[in-house]
């Protein structure tokens, strides 16, 4: 953690009690949905928690709203730190974290009132399980189930299959692992994050109850947007790292992905960068072409020859 630029507030959690969970709350101009998240939260039915926000240089109102919660309620701490983006914040966030399991949140997302207390009794009745998620619900602008495979090795290899970070983990695993990787701080840090545990030969589960609430927001305040713009980079970089996965496709048809589209000024010419990856699941098929669809949540098509 980078003690630089950073000032925290320890808002009273006793340490003869410490959590059983630390949920992690990385914070960046998110003043109009940044209550509802925190409402969801502090109201959880399982109390063992503690609240650690990490501000990340907000310009907007949001340092506000979190010091006027921290004030009323004693399990919540503040880091309040320069932009270094969500990556590092959460992993600054967890570093100081004191409970046994870590869950991590987005600010402008939320969680069902008794989501911690689930998800904490599924993981201690099965320890075999190193990762407990749950099904997820969008709401925003867009409403209905989250529909993504079951997170099976097979299909972690394939593409992500849990949603942004709603995961329930024991902190051990995240210091085995050496936290998330700042190189992904343009997107898809939370499946590189998943890609240790099955590397590592831990299992995943997700519960067949909705906990989760993903906010699906406009394209000029969406992270996505960002993520798409630099998504093919970052598929090269998952394969770097985790060579299993070009394993994995190579005992399939090919595939490619277009990631990169760009057009020559001077011979108006089209210059495409493609990239090997695994489909998640067919769309449609026409012409003897199948044509598939990347990650569940990002609108990119991939084409295979049938």
């Amino acid at each position: 953690m980078d003690k630089k630029n950073i000032h925290s507030t320890n808002c009273g959690v006793s340490l003869s009690c410490l959590p059983l969970i630390s949920v992690i709350i990385p914070v960046y101009n998110t003043e109009s949905y940044l209550r509802e998240c925190l409402d969801s939260v502090v109201n959880q039915t399982f109390k063992g928690i503690e609240i650690i926000c990490v501000n990340d240089g907000s310009p907007d109102n949001s340092k506000s709203i979190l010091e006027e919660y921290a004030k009323k309620d004693n399990r919540i701490h503040l880091i309040d730190q320069k932009n270094q983006g969500v990556v590092t914040a959460r992993n600054n966030g967890i570093e100081v974290a004191k409970g046994k399991y870590i869950y991590c949140l987005d600010s402008d997302d939320k969680i069902a009132i008794n989501a911690l207390e689930i998800l904490y009794n599924f993981a201690k009745k099965n320890p075999k399980y190193a990762v407990v998620t749950c099904q997820a619900m969008k709401f925003g602008i867009e409403q209905g189930l989250v529909v993504l495979p079951k997170p099976t090795t097979v299909n972690m290899y394939k593409c992500n299959c849990v949603v942004s970070t709603l995961g329930l983990y024991e902190k051990r695993f995240w210091q085995k692992y050496g936290g998330y990787d700042t190189r992904f701080n343009d997107g898809i840090e939370d499946y590189d994050f998943w890609m240790n545990f099955i590397n590592d030969g831990q299992k995943i589960i997700k519960l067949s109850k909705v906990l989760f609430y993903y906010r699906i927001k406009n394209k000029n305040e969406s992270r996505n947007e960002q993520t798409k713009i630099n998504h093919g980079r970052l598929c090269e970089l998952i394969h770097q790292k985790y060579p299993n996965i070009e394993k994995q496709i190579n005992k399939t048809k090919f595939t490619y992905y277009i990631s990169l589209i760009t057009v020559d000024k001077n011979d108006y010419k089209l210059k495409i960068k493609l990239f090997k990856i695994f489909p998640l699941y067919t769309i449609k098929h026409k012409n003897g072409y199948v044509i598939h669809k990347l990650l569940g949540f990002i609108p990119v098509l991939l084409v295979t020859r049938g």
